[in-house]
């Protein structure tokens, strides 16, 4: 098995991530301290996002719950969770997701993300959350 020696990217990431505050490619010299805790409600932060981008593989289930609208001059598909800024249909008053309403992979994986450069190709980043 191949291991890259890349090194993390000192750019600016660049481009449009909701949810994501600061994401930055993962390094084990630079985050190799850091680890997971367990938060209640696990996806209260996304109580007030209003549009959660889909992947393909999950229109069919994720339709049984949202409209799915295509965005922007790449038509990203996303689910639409509520109608306006800050209002999540979806989400109880506690932050917990309604029982019946499907959890979108874009939430479910936070903080970590697939991103890609020309230069480097695919790799893997992590943010820090967003304030809840």
């Amino acid at each position: 098995m191949e291991t890259s020696t890349a090194q993390p990217v000192e750019a600016p990431i660049s481009g449009s991530a909701p949810l994501y505050v600061k994401p930055e490619p993962l390094s084990f010299d630079h985050h190799k301290k850091l680890g997971l805790k367990q938060v209640n409600p696990p996806w209260g932060f996304a109580a007030k996002q209003h549009f959660v981008p889909l992947l393909a593989g999950e229109f069919a289930t994720a339709a049984l719950s949202y409209p799915i609208i295509f965005a922007g001059a790449d038509n990203t598909p996303l689910a639409v969770m509520g109608i306006n800024t800050g209002d999540n249909l979806f989400f109880e008053e506690n932050g917990n997701v309604r029982p019946d309403a499907y959890l979108p992979a874009y939430i479910r994986r936070y903080p970590f993300a697939v991103a890609a450069d020309q230069a480097m190709g695919p790799w893997s980043c992590a943010s820090t959350p967003a304030p809840a």
